[in-house]
């Protein structure tokens, strides 16, 4: 009988709110749920219009707090008020040239009333 080994990322689906900052932290952490210290790791998230698209409409910026192995993702208003309704994101970590998809989803914006 063979054995799948599977290391995907956290599905998590976004929906926003267009115009809005948006703020959220990923929290790495070990098989004993502890947190992995990110001393020295970067981090990456983009947003595309679907997986296959070449181009990046829009980028997280990340703040690592190394200590506690947390990732905090801001996206500003500026960049929510320009993507489309629909559309996919993830997040990397990198550790050294090691790379990790953390988490995937769906991003969905739900469009502003005060402009």
């Amino acid at each position: 009988m063979a054995t799948t080994i599977t290391r995907l990322p956290v599905q998590v689906n976004l929906v926003l709110y267009e115009g809005d900052d948006f703020t959220f932290m990923v929290t790495v952490k070990n098989s004993a749920g502890q947190p992995v210290d990110l001393t020295g790791a970067t981090a990456r998230a983009q947003i595309r219009a679907n997986i296959q698209a070449p181009a990046v409409i829009g980028t997280f910026t990340p703040t690592i707090d190394a200590a506690a192995g947390i990732i905090w993702l801001h996206l500003t208003d500026s960049v929510s008020t320009t993507l489309p309704t629909n559309g996919v994101w993830d997040v990397e970590l990198d550790r050294g040239g090691d790379i990790t998809t953390l988490a995937a989803g769906t991003i969905s914006l739900v469009a502003d009333v005060t402009r």
